[in-house]
């Protein structure tokens, strides 16, 4: 990713930061053994755009994640998958409404390849919820 493109996406967290009070912050956990380096990378390139990372690297169920992210009050959670878990993210958000996290949006990637369309995204569905 270009220093002009973080650029663009730190001053997008800077402003959003302003309207919502505090850094927005993410929960990035991985739901299967192989997705490590996927999880690792939505983390190390959440962090270089300005989110606040919560950064989990052992794989994790879904009450786990709801767990942590209830703990952690984050506003976005962000999970590394592969195909066979891809079904898990409507359950995680299903999830994080019972245990009264409202709609906090769920990302899902399973590429180790995070570029600046998925990280505005990311930015997109914390403001939409400012």
């Amino acid at each position: 990713m270009s220093s002009n493109g973080v650029s663009e996406l730190r001053a997008e967290i800077e402003r959003l930061e302003k309207v919502i009070g505090r850094r927005p912050k993410v929960l990035v956990t991985q739901l299967a053994d192989d997705k490590v380096r996927a999880a690792e990378q939505i983390a190390l390139k959440a962090r270089d755009a300005g989110f606040d990372v919560v950064y989990e690297a052992e794989v994790a169920l879904p009450e786990q994640v709801i767990t942590s992210a209830v703990e952690e009050g984050v506003h976005l959670i962000g999970l590394a998958i592969d195909d066979a878990a891809n079904s898990l993210g409507p359950l995680v958000e299903e999830r994080a409404r019972a245990a009264g996290l409202g709609d906090v949006p769920v990302v899902l990637s399973g590429s180790e390849q995070v570029d600046p369309a998925f990280l505005r995204r990311m930015i997109d569905l914390v403001a939409a919820r400012a």
